[in-house]
């Protein structure tokens, strides 16, 4: 069993975390692309992840996240960048 002190992950632990949040940012952009999830559910949903990424002070993984958070506040329409241009968004 792995020791978790002040707030600090361990590696393996570690490991399964930036798994999960890499795994439910692509059901969570999926899900918003095709219409399932609104914007709102979209970037709540990624503020959750950035919280778990936050947590295990993982700067990469949070930027990640907040680009993508903010391509999808800044969309005008589900699967289309800020700019209104066709793609995916952060994915």
């Amino acid at each position: 069993m792995e020791k978790v002190l002040h707030g600090s992950v361990g590696g393996k632990m570690k490991q399964q975390a930036l798994w999960f949040i890499q795994l439910e940012k692509e059901r969570i952009l999926h899900n918003y692309l095709s219409g399932c999830a609104s914007k709102d559910q979209a970037v709540g949903g990624l503020n959750t992840l950035y919280q778990i990424a936050s947590y295990l002070h993982d700067k990469d993984v949070m930027k990640n996240l907040w680009l993508s958070i903010v391509d999808i506040q800044n969309a005008r329409f589900p699967g289309l960048r800020s700019s209104g241009a066709p793609g995916t968004i952060g994915l």
